[in-house]
């Protein structure tokens, strides 16, 4: 058995490199994530890694974890119509097993030992692969105390595979006739039956039209994230209900149109993906899924970097930060007259006292004493009614503007006496006086005034200054008195940039993930036409006995699978965009700004017209390849 069992795979091997091709790629992206949830968790419970970016990291790894199980969804899906044809195509290889002794259990071994052969190629190759993405790519997330993939957990996808696999095995094995004379049914469906299937899509259409007006007019108590989730929950759910329908009478409109203006080729696609309604569905559902996800993913990334371009725009004025690394020695008045000679309408600045604090955990907290004049600077969004003047007053304690996030963090408040951070090794306490919505978590305000006179002995003292609206010439000629002074210069627009990709960071896997999603459901609609290739040329043959040319034929496989693609990826970007809305407002439920909604059209529209030209050529490939095989010819002779 074993001898035909190797035989069966290389001359079957155009179908199967589809499943280890499947497998290989599932591999390969769960064991390099799995390797990057295991080191962002190692991180995570470091000492060194503060709460708010703990915070990140806990959403990172769900993120990622969500990653995994739907590309795992993924596959199983695929997998199972996959096989479910490769089968249904070898009937008459089992019978003549059959006929030839073999048992029906024999013959599932056989199916199980094929499929152990090639779960274990593609476990090999993933695990070659995805070391090689983690030798590559794993510096890029700046680990302190990088840690390779334990060998157990290999040994646990090895195990998950095959349970995965012989579950589709057995599942599909079941359902076949083996050693029973097959008989010939004709496929009806009764009055009662299409009477429930009318209003069920009916009812789910209601729902999925009638959902978008909820939030405003029952919800109204809810908050409006709620409000919109529960939109996107409720028209999911009656495009659930409806859609086998309402693909039903998508297809039998197409079918009568093409029928009445004798439109061959669009009927003959009308009436495939009819007779093919159950693998159809199942390809639509998986086109929904991958396309809302895709959408909705890379739109609400885009949403959140234009928010915080937006934001960061909105709130902060000045062009160039210079920051000094010891005191300068230009006097601040000197250099406050400097500045003022060339101010004017358009141009302000602000001198500033900035110092940066470690605690015994060494995060990093970076205290910046301003007066009045940085308000032009920057817009702070004070919270809870505070009053931002309470930072200037006289007080025992240093009083201190402070992240809100942080606080709440630490369960900090107003009041509360922080004394866990020290400057040049000595203990350094304040008071926090105000608390507001911060760009920089780890940044807060003071006056410097106070700040100077407890630090120095004397309110003058600086190390930074703010510039808006002076030209590079100028900025030049500025630092020409600091020729002996260390400093750097920061302009907004890497400052801007740095900003964003905090926002957003620790995507790419979920990127990388949404994009083989994408290929997968690509590749899926492909092998509706390479997995029924015989099926395909008897029908085809039989077909151009009775007059159809062969250019309406190619034509029918081309509008066929495009119509697939185009139902399911129109479905799945409306479906996107609730999902968009939703989580984009409990993000702003989390900030004082508003939010924007910015889908990437250009990118999007690239991803998915490229995948349906790829559909289209693979089509087109194997239609003419169907319609010019000798064996087709000379049937048609």
């Amino acid at each position: 058995m074993t001898k035909y069992i190797i035989q069966n795979l290389k001359m079957n091997i155009r179908k199967f490199i589809i499943m280890l091709i499947m497998l290989t790629i599932c591999s390969v992206v769960v064991l390099f994530t799995l390797e990057i949830i295991l080191n962002l968790i190692n991180e995570m419970e470091s000492s060194w890694i503060d709460l708010a970016a703990q915070d990140d990291l806990k959403s990172m790894i769900f993120m990622l974890e969500c990653g995994i199980a739907l590309l795992i969804g993924f596959v199983i899906l695929i997998a199972n119509n996959t096989y479910s044809v490769i089968l249904l195509g070898r009937e008459n290889e089992f019978n003549l097993l059959h006929r030839l002794g073999f048992c029906r259990n024999r013959i599932r071994r056989m199916l199980f030992w094929e499929n152990l052969i090639l779960c274990g190629v593609a476990l090999i190759i993933g695990i070659i692969l995805s070391n090689l993405l983690s030798l590559t790519f794993m510096d890029r997330f700046d680990l302190k105390e990088p840690q390779r993939l334990p060998l157990n957990y290999y040994f646990i996808c090895g195990l998950g595979m095959l349970l995965v696999i012989f579950y589709i095995v057995n599942k599909n094995f079941k359902n076949m006739s083996i050693g029973l004379e097959k008989k010939k049914t004709i496929y009806g469906v009764n009055k009662k039956q299409i009477m429930n299937r009318i209003i069920w899509t009916i009812v789910g259409t209601v729902i999925s039209i009638v959902c978008f007006t909820i939030p405003e007019q029952v919800y109204q108590n809810l908050s409006e994230s709620y409000g919109i989730l529960l939109q996107g929950i409720l028209f999911i759910i009656g495009l659930t209900i409806s859609l086998e329908g309402s693909v039903i009478l998508v297809l039998m409109i197409l079918l009568k149109f093409a029928e009445r203006n004798h439109f061959n080729a669009i009927y003959l696609a009308a009436k495939q993906n009819l007779f093919n309604l159950k693998k159809i569905k199942s390809i639509i559902s998986s086109i929904i899924i991958a396309v809302s996800l895709f959408v909705g993913f890379q739109g609400l990334y885009d949403s959140i970097r234009e928010t915080t371009r937006v934001y960061i725009k909105e709130s902060v004025n000045y062009d160039t930060l210079v920051f000094f690394d010891t005191m300068p020695r230009i006097p601040q008045e000197e250099l406050i007259n400097l500045l003022e000679g060339m101010k004017d309408d358009n141009k302000d600045y602000s001198l500033t006292l900035t110092l940066i604090m470690t605690d015994a955990r060494n995060h990093n907290l970076t205290l910046t004493g301003i007066d009045e004049s940085y308000y032009k600077m920057q817009k702070f969004y004070v919270m809870d009614n505070g009053d931002i003047n309470r930072i200037y007053d006289e007080n025992e304690n240093l009083l201190v503007m402070f992240s809100s996030k942080a606080a709440a963090n630490q369960e900090w408040t107003i009041g509360n006496i922080v004394a866990d951070y020290n400057y040049n090794e000595s203990p350094f306490a304040f008071e926090i006086g105000v608390l507001y919505k911060p760009i920089n978590l780890n940044q807060a305000f003071t006056s410097k005034k106070v700040l100077s006179k407890r630090l120095y002995g004397t309110e003058d003292k600086y190390n930074a200054i703010y510039l808006s609206g002076y030209t590079k010439e100028e900025i030049d000629q500025i630092m020409n008195y600091f020729k002996n002074d260390v400093y750097s210069i920061y302009d907004m627009e890497a400052y801007t940039q740095e900003c964003i990709d905090q926002a957003i960071n620790g995507t790419e896997m979920i990127e990388i993930i949404l994009y083989v999603s994408m290929l997968f459901v690509t590749s899926l609609v492909i092998n509706l036409f390479i997995l029924s290739y015989s099926d395909r040329k008897k029908q085809y043959s039989e077909l151009m006995i009775l007059g159809i040319k062969k250019f309406d034929l190619l034509k029918s496989m081309l509008i066929e699978s495009g119509m697939v693609y185009l139902i399911g990826t129109g479905i799945g970007y409306i479906v996107a965009i609730p999902f968009i809305k939703g989580a984009l407002c409990i993000v702003k439920e989390a900030l004082i700004f508003d939010t924007i909604i910015h889908i990437p059209y250009r990118l999007i529209s690239g991803i998915i017209v490229g995948c349906f030209l790829v559909i289209l050529l693979f089509t087109f490939i194997i239609g003419v390849y169907t319609l010019n095989t000798d064996e087709f010819n000379n049937n048609n002779e």
